[in-house]
């Protein structure tokens, strides 16, 4: 990244100086055609002739630079700085985080036992059991059971 703007002129201006221009100066370095021209007017004239007030989507970066006579590099910066001024960084410190939360246990905090399952095929002593038999996934004895598929339910 450029340590300095290229002026329209030819003079180079360092980051922190144009930063700390007054919003009329900032204008008047990109719009030398009317520098009594604040910013702020130009956003509400409408007429499409400032650098930050028109309404035309630029699709590259380049038409950007180009529109607002810049170097694509300048515009970059610009735009770095911008964005680091509205979205600051977060500090690099250490992150206070909640401390793990348990696994979440079936009854009151105790250990469960598998259910037991009821088949046409016979009595099954958990789910597991009886996919094994039936060479399906548990979610499908679940959804048997749940959906009522005769002589299938839980013990």
């Amino acid at each position: 990244m450029k340590e300095s703007i290229t002026l329209p002129d030819g003079r180079e201006l360092s980051w922190d100086e144009f930063t700390a221009l007054s919003e009329a100066e900032q204008n008047a370095i990109l719009n030398p055609g009317n520098p009594r021209k604040s910013i702020r007017h130009a956003k509400t004239s409408g007429d499409g002739d400032s650098a930050f007030g028109n309404k035309e989507l630029l699709p590259r970066i380049r038409a950007a630079a180009e529109r607002n006579k810049l170097t694509e590099d300048d515009l970059l910066a610009f735009i770095k700085i911008m964005h680091d001024i509205f979205f600051p960084p977060e500090p690099q410190g250490r992150r206070v985080c909640a401390p793990p939360t348990p696994p979440k246990q079936r009854g009151h905090g105790k250990a469960f036992a598998p259910k037991a399952v009821m088949t046409p095929a016979g009595r099954f002593e958990s789910i597991a059991a009886a996919t094994r038999f039936y060479n399906v996934d548990g979610g499908r004895i679940r959804a048997w059971i749940r959906n009522g598929k005769e002589g299938f339910y839980f013990l």
